[in-house]
C-alpha cells in the first residue's frame, strides 16, 4: 500500500474505521468511514476532514438514518395470524394500514405512538377472505408498502 503518514482515533481504541481517503487539495483529505464510538451501539457514519494547517473537523449526523423499515411480515402466506416487524428511527404516531387488491382500506392496526426501535404487530385474518393484500407502515413522514397473502383451510 504505502507509508503510514499519520493516524488519529477519534472513538474508543479500535473503534473507528476508514473507508476511503481522498486528498481534495494538496494538503487537504476527505476520509469517509465509521465509528461505534457514537450512538446507540450502532455503526454510525463519519466523515473527517484534515486541513494542511492541521484542522480536523468531524460529522456522524450527516448520514443518520430517517424514517423506517417495514419488514416483510411473516408467515406470509397465512392462515389465522401473521406478524408484521417494522423499525421506527424517530419517536413517532404510526400505524399499519390493510388494503385489499382493489386498494380499498380495510382495516387499521396497531395505530399508536410508538418509540424509537424494532415493533411489530399482529394481524388475524378473521372477517377476511383469502387473496392478496397490501399493507401500509404509515407515520407523520414516511411510509413504506409490502404485500401479503391469506389462505385459508
Amino acid at each position: 500500500m504505502g507509508e503510514e503518514q499519520w493516524t488519529k482515533t477519534f472513538g474508543g481504541e479500535n473503534d473507528d474505521f476508514g473507508e476511503s481517503v481522498i486528498q481534495t487539495s494538496k494538503e487537504d483529505y476527505l476520509i469517509t468511514g465509521g465509528t461505534y464510538s457514537y450512538g446507540h451501539g450502532d455503526c454510525d457514519v463519519l466523515l473527517v476532514k484534515i486541513t494542511d494547517d492541521g484542522l480536523i473537523t468531524k460529522n456522524t449526523n450527516f448520514l443518520k438514518p430517517t424514517g423506517l423499515i417495514l419488514y416483510q411480515n411473516f408467515p406470509n402466506p397465512f392462515g389465522e395470524e401473521t406478524t408484521i416487524e417494522f423499525e421506527l428511527f424517530n419517536d413517532t404516531k404510526a400505524a399499519i394500514y390493510l388494503y385489499n387488491s382493489q386498494g380499498k382500506l380495510i382495516k387499521t392496526v396497531g395505530e399508536k405512538f410508538y418509540t424509537q426501535g424494532k415493533h411489530n404487530v399482529k394481524l388475524n385474518s378473521s372477517g377476511l377472505s383469502e387473496g392478496i393484500y397490501f399493507y401500509k407502515l404509515q407515520t407523520i413522514s414516511s411510509f413504506d408498502i409490502k404485500k401479503m397473502i391469506i389462505l385459508k383451510n
